[in-house]
């Protein structure tokens, strides 16, 4: 999701590629024509260049900062 609000799902740009290999307990590959794949999903954390903070919130210039920045754990 890109830009600001619940109800934007516009595609991040460029695309994200992901490869997902499948091996078995002998340490082969499995061909991916074997595996349904039809139930995986994959989520992701966005993180700053350093991985030093969460950058999953993008916060709105306009909107009071106190109000929409994320609580620190």
């Amino acid at each position: 999701m890109c830009g600001f609000g619940d109800k934007d799902r516009r595609p991040l740009a460029p695309a994200v590629v992901a490869k997902m290999i499948v091996r078995r307990e002998d340490n082969s590959i499995v061909d991916v024509d074997e595996v349904d794949c039809s139930f995986f999903l994959v989520t992701v954390d966005l993180w700053s260049a350093d991985s030093v903070r969460e950058m999953n919130l993008v916060m709105h210039p306009s909107s009071p900062a106190d109000r929409c920045a994320p609580r620190s754990s």
